[in-house]
């Protein structure tokens, strides 16, 4: 038997606040460093966690589980 946990406000806040800091020092980092290898990848590491905080939004939202845990009998 499964049972699905959905994401709380909680879960939803600390996911954004990660997010926010980690795009600010990225952003930080790039306006000292101008390699264009670190635009790509700061790119993708920002498009990352974008796409998790949208999962936990729908998760909070009640649209998709955040976790799914098999019980034992």
């Amino acid at each position: 038997m499964e049972e699905e946990l959905y994401a709380t406000k909680y879960e939803l806040y600390i996911s954004l606040i990660i997010t926010l800091i980690t795009i600010a020092i990225i952003l930080s980092t790039l306006s000292y460093s101008p390699n264009k290898n670190l635009y790509y990848m700061s790119t993708l590491i920002i498009l990352i966690l974008i796409i998790i905080d949208v999962f936990v939004y729908l998760s909070y939202k009640g649209k998709i589980p955040l976790y799914k845990v098999k019980k034992k009998d």
